[in-house]
């Protein structure tokens, strides 16, 4: 069925046809309306809306409507097996809702207002025994396959990828997959897979909700029971740091007693000896004194070491000289040899003479320069001029004809547009003289010629005769392509030509134009010849200027090569007596340097015997030293002792460890026989460091740092336990500290919470328990809602993909029917992973491009027609695909049929859609653009034209139907209704 019509403008375009397409879908459930979702919203946007159609003020927008259809089983069209469908549109919810009735139940009131009133008076009348909600109306009226699939060009729904309004190839196979899925009338599958996916999702996140939070709550009691467990800790480490405390007394009294009475003993051996060590040093001071200071030996070697570095400064300052003069008499030989070398070729002239010749030499090449360069530019001007000759211009009229040619206006300059005889040069030239820089231009684009040289002041401008006009001819012996006769001959008319001399006068303004040139004057031949001979003359002054240039270029080479030989005679001159007087030098230091060298041999002499007699001296006052030192560190080292022994007694303080370990030594090695091998064992400080980091570990395990109170941060301070604890010095002095003391804080607190921590860990133990119940619980839903969604899925894919199969044969069965060979669908499936994923179906359509081929992908481009048909039996396989009874009913709407189209072989295309169409039961409504009614008209069975005068009228005209095939009692099913208030049908 093509639908097309005629809009305001004359055309198709606003003539309702798209408005009547999407009713009709409306009518028939078209799944891409989505009304399961959107209970009908967007259909309510084709009731009338004044202030869209520019009616507003004169008419009130429609707040409600209808849509009536009227359905007959094929070859049964009588009113008692007819069903009538009525669905009404409200702003208002629920937006869509749907009526059915047996027979024929439509509006039949003579005029328009008692249509509109009996609309409503039939809709009450229908009952709701035949109502469907926008929800539950397609699968109740037509049943779970689509009956309606559009393709349709309007804003009011969300439109489906299209096979037909889009180019196959410009689509992906997901795209091609969603497109099949939508014609298919799948979709709600996924949206109730979507559904459930969503419900898993929702149960997910739950459960992931509930292990965050047991995990948190786990950490925070894990906290609680760290800190019971810590204080449990702490309990243990402090009764054995008392413990600790107590032994590392007992251990060290068991030390200290018989180490007090060894070193009080030493100490009375060490102070006899001493005594005698001391009478020793006395005798070895007088010893030392008797031998003297050696003053006067010091003072000899003074003197004989500053004659010495006296006279070896002088032979030293002298050889420097010498070395000198010897690097400089080296350096000026050097550049003998190399002036002697320079100065080869000399003609004997000075070096004034040479700078001369070199000076007049520059001069000479600056002058072929210049001229060089006035070569250069001659030639590039001869060039210039040769171009504009070419192109028909002079300097004079460049400007103008690039201006004339930007206005698109056809112009030539008078000069190059003009050729003349050599007979009448004579005439003519003197005569043509001051129109040489003019400019011709046809007489119709004279004005627009004006317009463009406004701006150049000086332009000539001579019109061309005008197209049909009775000018006379060009005169004889001038040749020109323009219609200029008429110019020539008023020139001519003006003025006379005299021959003796050659002259033209006009006596009109009194000008007389001296004539007889010596080479033509007009014509483009003429003057690119001329210009050419002046580019031949200017590049040969050139070539000649380039020559001169070298040879003045050589000219001072050989100038400046003869200056520098005169330099170097000169200069080698001078070297020459630099090389005797530095010879004369060296000689005469020579001897200097030789009597220097005797008074530095006398003067080592004087030094080594001084420094002999002073080594004897200070040899016997190093033994008297050594002696004496030997006494003085023996009766220090007997001295050392007796303090080594009285401060060892001190260091040992015996009555400290008495008082600490509160008992007598026996009973402290009682106490430590009783411990353990590996206790016995250790040191005193040992023992003494294991109470403290008791202590330490106590402080630990009762809690951080930052959860202590003052005195308990006392404790645990490392320096400060350290400090009373673990002193350096335990035993030198004072008392001994008490460790029960420094712990009472943290005992006081550890009996303290005793209770409490038992209660707490019960509670905590309870409520484990309970989570982890309901953790269990919720996994247990989670793994069963999983296991239903993969058996959904599954459930969807085995249809989805049966339904894919359905189309792969309706797909290859059309294309062999309809002149193919043969074609195929690649399906595969792309699961979601997670809910906010999207199952992707991707479909690779293929076919055989001859017979025999292979499956070819629709990709690969040959022919557009083909793909057109491809696509279009593509369509009509999911739309199709099942069995013989889906099919009955089925329709689709294509709007813009041109556009989906093209112009390339649009009747072979149209064609098969008939084919299909009639083969498989289909009704196809096409809207059709003006460009394409012609020939979908020649293809269809009925033709539906809508007419819309005009913007201001409200309602369309009467719309008018053609119909072509065998069914046509289908029109007097409802031809009466129809019929009624209309005299006229």
């Amino acid at each position: 069925m093509a639908v097309s019509g005629r809009g305001p403008k004359n055309d198709s375009n606003g003539s309702g046809k798209t408005s009547f397409q999407s009713v009709v879908t409306v009518l028939l459930g078209d799944p891409q309306w989505r009304f399961d979702i959107n209970g009908g919203a967007p259909a309510v946007g084709l009731l009338l809306q004044a202030e869209a159609t520019g009616i507003e003020g004169e008419f009130f927008s429609a707040e409600r409507g209808y849509i009536i259809g009227v359905f007959a089983r094929r070859g049964h069209h009588d009113v008692n097996s007819s069903v009538t469908v009525w669905v009404r549109l409200t702003k208002a919810k629920p937006h869509l809702v749907a009526r059915v009735t047996p027979g024929i139940v439509v509006v039949d009131a003579d005029t328009d207002d008692a249509r509109y009133r009996q609309a409503d008076e039939l809709w009450v009348s229908l009952g709701r025994d035949g109502e469907c909600s926008a929800r539950r109306m397609g699968e109740t009226l037509y049943g779970d396959a689509p009956r309606c699939l559009s393709f349709l060009d309007t804003d009011l729904r969300k439109n489906a990828p299209s096979l037909l309004s889009e180019k196959m190839t410009d689509m992906s196979p997901a795209a091609i997959g969603d497109a099949l899925i939508e014609l298919a009338g799948l979709r709600h599958h996924f949206d109730a897979e979507q559904e459930q996916r969503n419900k898993l999702g929702e149960h997910e996140r739950s459960l992931r909700e509930a292990k965050a939070t047991h995990q948190d709550r786990l950490r925070t009691e894990e906290a609680q029971l760290e800190g019971i467990r810590g204080r449990e800790r702490a309990r243990g480490h402090l009764a054995r740091g008392e413990q600790m405390w107590r032994l590392h007394f007992a251990k060290r009294l068991v030390e200290v007693v018989p180490l007090v009475t060894q070193a009080e003993e030493a100490q009375a051996a060490a102070l006899i000896e001493k005594e005698n060590a001391e009478r020793d040093a006395n005798a070895a001071r007088d010893d030392l004194r008797a031998i003297g200071d050696g003053t006067e030996l010091d003072a000899a070697v003074r003197a004989a070491r500053a004659e010495q570095e006296r006279a070896t400064g002088e032979f030293n300052r002298i050889s420097g000289s010498i070395e000198q003069l010897r690097g400089r008499l080296t350096e000026v030989k050097t550049r003998e040899s190399t002036l002697i070398d320079a100065a080869s070729g000399w003609d004997g002239s000075s070096v004034e003479s040479a700078a001369a010749t070199l000076k007049a030499a520059h001069g000479n090449r600056a002058s072929v320069a210049v001229t060089r360069d006035s070569a250069v530019a001659g030639v590039a001007e001869a060039k210039r001029l040769l171009k504009e000759a070419a192109e028909g211009r002079t300097p004079e009229t460049a400007s103008a004809i690039d201006a004339l040619g930007a206005a698109e206006v056809v112009c030539a300059g008078f000069a190059d547009a003009v050729d003349l005889t050599e007979a009448a040069r004579t005439e003519w030239e003197a005569l043509l003289w001051h129109w040489r820089d003019a400019i011709v231009v046809r007489a119709s684009d004279l004005p627009s010629a004006v317009t463009a040289v406004a701006g150049i002041p000086g332009t000539t401008l001579i019109s061309a005769d005008p197209d049909g006009s009775d000018a006379p001819p060009v005169p004889e012996g001038v040749q020109t392509t323009w219609a200029i006769g008429g110019f020539l001959s008023r020139v001519a008319q003006r003025a006379s030509v005299h021959l003796d001399p050659v002259y033209a006068h006009d006596p009109d303004v009194g000008v007389i134009t001296i004539g007889t040139f010596s080479t033509p004057v007009t014509g483009r031949a003429t003057r690119i010849g001329q210009a050419q001979s002046f580019l031949r003359a200017a590049e040969q002054r050139l070539v000649d200027a380039n020559e001169s240039l070298i040879r003045a270029e050589r000219a001072v080479g050989q100038c400046e090569q003869d200056e520098a030989i005169a330099k170097a005679v000169a200069e080698l001159a001078t070297v020459v007596g630099t090389i005797k007087r530095i010879d004369a030098e060296i000689a005469e230091k020579a001897g200097s340097r030789s009597k220097a060298q005797t008074a530095v041999d006398e003067a080592q002499s004087a030094l080594e015997v001084a420094i002999n007699r002073q080594a004897g001296h200070n040899a016997q006052v190093l033994t008297a030293k050594s002696r004496v030192k030997d006494c003085e560190q023996e009766v220090s080292s007997y001295k050392d002792d007796v303090e080594r022994a009285a401060t060892q007694i001190l260091r040992l303080n015996l009555p400290y460890w008495q008082s600490g370990w509160g008992g007598s030594v026996e009973e402290a090695q009682e106490a430590l026989a009783a411990q353990d091998e590996a206790v016995r064992v250790l040191k005193p400080d040992t023992i003494r460091r294991r109470a403290s980091e008791a202590l330490r570990e106590a402080i630990v395990a009762y809690g951080s740092d930052g959860a202590l109170s003052d005195d308990l941060l006392r404790i645990g301070n490392d320096d400060q336990r350290q400090r009373i604890l673990e002193p350096d010095n335990e035993g030198v002095a004072g008392n001994a500290p008490s460790f029960v003391d420094f712990a009472m804080p943290l005992q006081i607190r550890l009996d303290g919470t005793a209770e409490l921590d038992a209660i707490v860990g019960e509670s905590i133990e309870r409520e484990r328990t309970a989570r982890g119940q309901n953790l269990a619980m919720l996994e247990t839903e989670v793994s069963g809602m999983a296991s239903g969604l993969s058996t959904l899925q599954d459930m969807i894919e085995q249809s989805v993909e049966s339904r894919f199969d359905r189309m792969r044969a309706a797909f290859d069965r059309l294309s062999r029917e309809h002149g193919g060979f043969g074609a195929d669908l690649v399906v595969s499936s792309r699961r979601p992973e997670t809910a906010d994923a999207i199952w992707r179906w991707e479909v690779t359509p293929q076919w055989r491009r001859s017979s025999g081929g292979r499956l070819t992908s629709y990709k690969v481009t040959l022919n557009g027609a083909a793909h057109k048909v491809a696509s279009f039996h593509l369509t009509l396989a999911a739309l199709v695909a099942g069995d013989e009874s889906s099919k009955i009913g089925k329709v689709l709407v294509i709007d813009e049929l041109g556009n989906s189209l093209g112009d390339v072989n649009r009747k072979d295309v149209l064609k098969v859609m008939q084919s299909v169409a009639e083969s498989e039961g289909i009704t196809i409504l096409g809207v059709c653009q003006d460009s394409v009614l012609d020939d979908a008209a020649s293809y269809s069975r009925e033709l539906l034209w809508f007419r819309h005068a005009s913007e201001h009228q409200v309602y369309n005209q009467p719309v008018r139907a053609w119909g072509f095939d065998e069914f046509g009692d289908r029109v007097d099913l409802i031809g009466d209704a129809v019929r009624s208030g209309r005299p006229w049908l």
